[in-house]
């Protein structure tokens, strides 16, 4: 939940502390609002582009609606990271299928060794929570960075280029995550 800590003033702390704890708490109320306050330039911008038009809401949203959403805190018990998974009907064809997602907030980056440990075997229990031999899918924005290399580690297979009506133009690369694998 977002408190005092939860600011962008917050001081950096010490590259030699655990300034990052995964305990794969589910997410609460004000998590999302604590997170979309402080949201990496590059997840507001993937957002926008898809159109989203009021990502607190949509964050809150996704912290109450029940679905498997995980949230990764600093030591001081502020949200920084936070994905999760809701039924993918549009990629039921597939079999059972699970839309995942992340979103971050500036400075994770210093944590990506730790996240990277931990969110591979998150990411496949948050997949399996939707049935037997369920897969992840979603689309990404092919200019975030951060994204692409979190997907790659978690076993996503891109599957080709896709658009957003709400932006045609800009690059978006959709993917799945098979059952199961293991990191590359």
């Amino acid at each position: 939940m977002q408190d005092a800590n939860c600011t962008m003033a917050r001081p950096i702390q010490s590259a030699h502390a655990p300034a990052l704890i995964l305990k794969g708490r589910p997410a609460q109320p004000g998590d999302g609002l604590s997170i979309a306050s402080r949201l990496r330039a590059a997840d507001r911008a993937e957002l926008t582009a898809a159109g989203v038009h009021d990502i607190p809401a949509l964050l809150e949203a996704a912290c109450a609606r029940g679905y498997i959403t995980i949230v990764g805190e600093d030591a001081s018990g502020c949200p920084m990271l936070i994905f999760g998974t809701e039924s993918a009907v549009q990629f039921q064809s597939w079999g059972p299928s699970a839309a995942i997602w992340m979103l971050a907030c500036e400075g994770i980056e210093r944590h990506a060794r730790q996240i990277a440990r931990q969110s591979h075997s998150w990411t496949q229990a948050v997949i399996a929570a939707h049935g037997p031999g369920a897969s992840g899918h979603n689309m990404v924005d092919a200019r975030n960075a951060l994204h692409l290399r979190w997907l790659k580690w978690c076993g996503a297979v891109f599957t080709g280029n896709a658009y957003f009506p709400t932006s045609p133009d800009l690059p978006f690369l959709e993917f799945y995550i098979p059952p199961c694998v293991s990191p590359s």
